[in-house]
This record gives structure tokens, sequence and C-alpha cells, in this order.
């Protein structure tokens, strides 16, 4: 994604404000998510770089988007476990777990997080659709609209400025926790963990990972159940 190189202040700039969303809603499937930006310059509101400070769909939207990654701590601290002991990545190309795919073989900016998500950044200023290519050999489940999808097949996505194309591959288990202002602001002892079955013929194990140094194991789980045609 390149700067706007556009002089009008980035407080009021519509392209610098789409694509400060688009940045966000990127980075929040990245291992580390950091803003950095303009600090202290005189074209952002109040001198600083913090997104609420733009107001309007910036705000609402990063702030949507940073309580979707919070609410999948627990599925990323499981995840950064599993590699840990035993090896892998948490961000990879399509061709590492469909290396027969032509299309993964040639998609150079559609990435898995872990093995159940799929996500297709937008890198265009005021794009209304993005042509995706969903791998062959198994079944996608939209995670937002829970629509599922036959991979194989291109497929034309309608974008929003609430998020970006992100599906989740069948038979996989997702847990989430209810959205947080940070980490540690609530035990799981004291909320639910739900569970995202995104069912198919076969479900992927999954192990999730709670360290007690950090925080008291979870005494609730609640079941959220995906189906996925085979």
């Amino acid at each position: 994604m390149q700067p706007t190189s556009s002089p009008t202040p980035n407080s009021t700039n519509p392209e610098y404000r789409e694509l400060s969303i688009r940045w966000h809603q990127f980075a929040a499937w990245t291992p580390l998510l950091r803003q950095h930006g303009r600090r202290g310059a005189a074209d952002t509101p109040g001198g600083g770089h913090e997104y609420y400070r733009f107001g309007g769909d910036v705000t609402r939207w990063i702030a949507a988007t940073h309580q979707l990654r919070y609410r999948l701590l627990p599925y990323m601290y499981s995840l950064a476990h599993q590699m840990h002991a035993h090896g892998g990545t948490l961000l990879r190309g399509l061709v590492f777990d469909f290396p027969h795919d032509v299309a993964a073989r040639r998609n150079a900016r559609t990435f898995l997080f872990g093995r159940s998500f799929l996500i297709a950044p937008v890198l265009e200023y005021g794009a209304s659709s993005q042509r995706i290519e969903l791998p062959a050999g198994a079944s996608w489940v939209d995670f937002d609209s829970g629509e599922t999808v036959h991979g194989g097949s291109p497929l034309i996505a309608r974008l929003t400025l609430e998020h970006i194309p992100t599906y989740v591959r069948a038979g996989s288990i997702v847990p989430m926790c209810p959205g947080l202002q940070w980490a540690l602001e609530k035990g799981p002892s004291a909320e639910p963990i739900e569970l995202r079955i995104y069912c198919a013929s076969t479900v992927a194990p999954m192990r999730a990972y709670c360290s007690t140094r950090m925080t008291a194991p979870p005494t609730r789980t609640t079941y959220a159940m995906r189906a996925a045609a085979s």
C-alpha cells in the first residue's frame, strides 16, 4: 500500500482516511499490530496519530477491527503456542497449504493466518470489489456473512469499509472471547469462551492454550455452530 501524496491534510483527506482503515484491517491479521504515524504533525487532529482523533468512519471501523482482534486472542494465543512448541508459521502464503493449486502458487496478495483463516487485504483506495481465488480442495465460510463458498473458482467480493474479505476453512474450530479494552481486562473465568465450529465432513483438532501465569483457566464455554456444505 502506498501512502497518499495528496497535499490535503491527513485529517480531511478521504484517501488517507480510507487507507488508514485498510491498513488497520490488514494489520489485525498479523502477529504484531502497532500504530505509527505522523505524531506531532500539524495536519493531524490534535497533533497526534491516534485513530480516535480522526472521528467518523475512521474511528468507527478501526475500533471495530481492534475489537475483532481482541476477540480472537484465544485463537492467536493458542496458535502462537503451537508454533513455539511444534514449529510452523503464524502467517504463510497459500502455496504452503495448497502446493498443487496453480492459483495458490501465483497468488501473492492473499495469505493464511494459521490453518483456519484466509485473508484478502484491500490495497487500493476507492475499491468497491475484489477478485479472490480460494484454493481448491476445501470449502470456505465467509467470516462475516456465514456464506459457504467452494474453492477452486474465482469470485468477486463486494467491498465495504467495515471489513476486508475474510474466510474460514471449513472444518476449523475457532476459540473467541468477549470484546476487551486491553488483553487482561477480564479473565476467561469471568466471561465465556465461544467456540465457533465450522462444520465439514472432518474437523481439524484445535488445542486452545491458556497460560496459568497470565490468567485463570476458563470455566464456561459457549458454542456457535457454523455449517459448511461439503
